[in-house]
């Protein structure tokens, strides 16, 4: 169904990059929570067994579906790239999301120990998401407010 990844370690500041590949073919209904689900279980390799105190990713700003999922297991959004993501002819804009060790160790609290606690509980987590995702919110002042400010600057 796809692979996921930690790479890139650093073991000076204990960080590393996150990384999945999903076959676009699987059924989506599955692949949406076993991808989550696999992800959960690296992120919890990546801060349990390999010590690590933060990791990173990077993806399509339209994958905003995703990244809330993403932001069960403790990824937030950090920042916005214009023009970064670069795929064949394809250029778009990408973000940057991170989950830090704090933030890991209070979900795995509330959860009982474990970053995944079930299929189920997740599936009812994804369900009440709010309507508006942080990537949303942040339109609003990446693509409005910033655009004016420099244009103020730009405009000295």
């Amino acid at each position: 169904v796809g692979v996921v990844s930690l790479s890139s370690l650093n073991h000076k500041k204990n960080s590393c990059d996150f990384a999945i590949v999903i076959d676009t073919t699987a059924d989506i209904r599955l692949a949406g929570v076993g991808a989550l689900e696999a992800s959960a279980l690296i992120i919890e390799h990546g801060f349990d067994k390999l010590g690590l105190e933060r990791i990173t990713a990077g993806q399509h700003v339209d994958l905003i579906s995703w990244q809330q999922r993403l932001e069960l297991i403790g990824f937030k959004l950090e920042g916005y790239h214009e023009s970064k993501f670069v795929k064949g002819s394809e250029v778009a804009d990408s973000v940057t999301i991170a989950v830090n060790r704090d933030d890991f160790q209070t979900i795995k609290s509330v959860r009982g120990g474990r970053l995944w606690d079930s299929s189920e509980t997740m599936k009812k987590r994804i369900k009440n998401l709010p309507k508006i995702s942080m990537r949303e919110r942040m339109d609003t002042l990446f693509k409005k407010e910033r655009k004016d400010y420099y244009n103020e600057i730009f405009n000295l």
